[in-house]
């Protein structure tokens, strides 16, 4: 919601613009050709989600993307992935389609404010449509309900974790752990994805919920006995992503002002 107000305020200051009608229904024909090339170019699940995110990786090189928008697209990538596992033929149409369509808007060598509008509701877009064919309602589900079992078993169990030998782990461990982001070239998601830690990081010390939370969230982080594996590029974070969101839920819920003022300083950051 607050990302909506922002672009409402920018829209009134002249700064941004959807595209109008015409233009909307002449993208939405270059999405339909991604539908109709869907199954002409048959890949291996993985080849293809790494293809994904080296397009990612080309947009942020090129373009200025926000966090937001880039977690938008790494829950798009996301639903490939679960898509593949479940043979679902209609999640992977759409996916493939906006994989297409993405690749034909950054070879229109559009300048950015131009290409920021097509960027920005397209990006909606694909996640409404993503949204409304899995009755979802809102972008959530990074991973399959087994993965999600197993992530939430593993931080349970690191919840258990003696808090001392829990904190001297985080301080040896936790800047060579975000390694696991060396595939990932866009500046925004990174400084974005590291904020969400170092937000995290500043409970460890504390001897209440807050403090198991954080510590169970950077344990995780560290240990490479990852659900999915880091060398899917976008894809292979979605674990480490749906970690790090589900414990600043947790976070924010225990702190209500401090997750309210932590949320607004984020997204005015990245614009």
């Amino acid at each position: 919601m607050l990302i909506i107000i922002i672009y409402f305020f920018r829209m009134l200051k002249g700064e941004f613009m959807f595209p109008n009608l015409k233009e909307i229904k002449e993208a939405e024909k270059e999405i339909a050709k991604g539908f109709r090339l869907f199954g002409k170019y048959p890949q291996p699940r993985n080849q293809f989600l790494r293809q994904f995110s080296n397009l990612l990786n080309k947009v942020s090189t090129l373009k200025k993307v926000p966090y937001s928008l880039f977690k938008d697209w790494v829950w798009i990538v996301s639903q490939a992935r679960i898509a593949y596992n479940n043979e679902n033929s209609d999640i992977k149409k759409i996916v493939f389609s906006s994989y297409f369509y993405l690749e034909s808007l950054l070879n229109k060598d559009l300048k950015n404010k131009e290409f920021e509008k097509f960027f920005v509701w397209f990006t909606y877009d694909v996640v409404f449509k993503l949204r409304s064919f899995l009755g979802l309602q809102s972008r959530s589900y990074f991973l399959s309900k087994d993965e999600q079992s197993i992530i939430l078993r593993k931080l349970n169990e690191y919840k258990e974790t003696d808090k001392d030998q829990a904190i001297n782990l985080i301080e040896r461990n936790l800047e060579s752990s975000k390694e696991t982001f060396r595939g990932i070239k866009s500046e925004s998601f990174l400084l974005g994805i590291f904020k969400d830690i170092d937000f995290i990081k500043q409970f460890i010390n504390d001897d209440d919920d807050n403090g198991v939370t954080s510590r169970a969230c950077l344990i995780y982080l560290i240990e490479t006995d990852d659900a999915i594996p880091d060398d899917l590029g976008y894809a292979g974070i979605v674990d480490d992503l749906f970690v790090i969101e589900s414990s600043l839920k947790e976070l924010d819920q225990n702190e209500t002002w401090g997750g309210v003022i932590r949320k607004i300083q984020n997204q005015i950051s990245v614009y």
